[in-house]
């Protein structure tokens, strides 16, 4: 009888993961943040073993934008036929402002397959750009695209750079996803009574 309580628990529970790839560090810090947070493995893209990914409910897919892609952008596409069966949440850490939602919705329909979309959450985090740290290369293309950009806010921002990445930014994340798992374990609890 205990063992078949025991049982009936443990097909309660979501499991869940957290598949990150990282360029600068932003990603990671907040990827990090997120696994002790909701108590989940975090495992860098380039490491993760797609074939394990049937193993669980739900994924995190968190990475930066870079140049307006998003670096798990090919990865997702690759794992696209297993990712479909699965609750998927979308973290673009990038430096696209909260209020900007037209950057924010062309970013998530040029990164994220159409046919993922619809059973997902896609959220933005703000990030970082430290001057001194980037390569020379993305030094000259952020000095390039500042040349561009007519907002003195967005200049300064790429010419002197910026950090935004805080825990704080995580709670909308973090209460979707305790929502799902919450209504997901309550939809197995009900469907197992009857």
């Amino acid at each position: 009888m205990i063992s078949a309580v025991r049982n009936g628990i443990k097909q309660l529970i979501m499991k869940g993961v957290i598949v990150y790839k990282s360029k600068y560090g932003a990603t990671t810090q907040y990827s990090n943040w997120l696994a002790d947070e909701l108590g989940l493995p975090l495992v860098k893209a380039e490491e993760f073993d797609s074939k394990s990914l049937s193993d669980f409910d739900f994924v995190i897919l968190a990475s930066s934008i870079y140049i307006g892609k998003w670096l798990l952008r090919d990865w997702v596409k690759q794992n696209a036929d297993v990712l479909k069966s699965k609750k998927l949440f979308f973290v673009m850490v990038c430096g696209t402002p909260s209020s900007d939602f037209k950057e924010q919705e062309r970013l998530a329909n040029t990164n994220i397959p159409s046919s993922l979309a619809k059973n997902s959450n896609v959220m933005f985090l703000r990030g970082r750009v430290v001057i001194k740290k980037l390569s020379l290369m993305d030094k000259l293309a952020l000095r390039f695209a500042s040349s561009m950009v007519n907002d003195p806010l967005k200049k300064k921002e790429m010419t002197e750079g910026y950090d935004e990445v805080s825990r704080a930014n995580m709670v909308d994340i973090i209460k979707k996803v305790r929502a799902y798992l919450q209504a997901m374990n309550v939809q197995k609890a009900e469907s197992n009574l009857v």
